[in-house]
C-alpha cells in the first residue's frame, strides 16, 4: 500500500468501480490531476450517503480506510445510495501537505467563489439533500474519533 501515491488510489478506485458495475467520473482538473467521484445507481437526489476524503493532503488516513471499506464492500456497493469523493487534494496527498498546490486549505475554502476544486464540488452536489455527510479526516495526534453533528432548524 502506498497511501500517498494518488495514481495507485486512482487505479484502486477504478478496480473497485469495475467490480461494483459503476462508472468512476471525473468532476474536476486540481493542476494535472483530475478528481473523480463514485456514484451508485442507487442515489436519488433526496436522500443517500455523501462521503469524502483526502481535503487535507497530510491525513492520508482517509483515503486509504475509504478505499479499503469500498474494496471489502465491492460487489454491494451499486445497490446502497452513495457519492463517494475519494480524494479531493492529490497534489497534497502525493506532496504530504494539508494544502493544495496553490497553498490553500481547501476545507476553509468553502466560502471562496473562485476556488475552482471547491466550485467543481459545489456544482457536483447541487441540488442534492443527503441523509448522511461524512468528510473523513484523520488526526494523528489525538486518541479515538471526533464526531460534529450539524442540524439543520427548519
Amino acid at each position: 500500500m502506498r497511501p500517498h501515491h494518488y495514481g495507485a488510489l486512482v487505479q484502486r478506485w477504478r478496480a473497485v468501480a469495475r467490480t461494483a458495475g459503476v462508472r468512476l467520473r471525473r468532476f474536476a482538473e486540481a493542476g494535472d490531476d483530475p478528481l473523480f467521484y463514485f456514484q451508485t445507481p442507487a442515489l436519488a437526489a433526496n436522500g443517500g450517503i455523501y462521503i469524502s476524503a483526502a481535503i487535507h493532503g497530510d491525513e492520508p488516513a482517509s483515503s486509504e480506510a475509504l478505499i479499503v471499506w469500498a474494496e471489502k464492500h465491492a460487489h454491494r456497493l451499486a445497490r446502497w445510495p452513495l457519492l463517494l469523493f475519494p480524494c479531493l487534494n492529490p497534489w497534497g496527498l502525493r506532496n504530504n501537505v494539508r494544502l493544495d498546490s496553490a497553498g490553500v486549505d481547501l476545507n476553509r475554502a468553502f466560502h471562496l467563489k473562485d476556488q475552482p476544486v471547491i466550485g467543481a464540488l459545489k456544482a457536483a452536489v447541487a441540488r442534492r439533500r443527503f441523509d448522511l455527510a461524512v468528510m473523513l479526516h484523520e488526526d494523528y495526534d489525538g486518541q479515538g474519533f471526533y464526531l460534529y453533528e450539524i442540524k439543520r432548524t427548519l
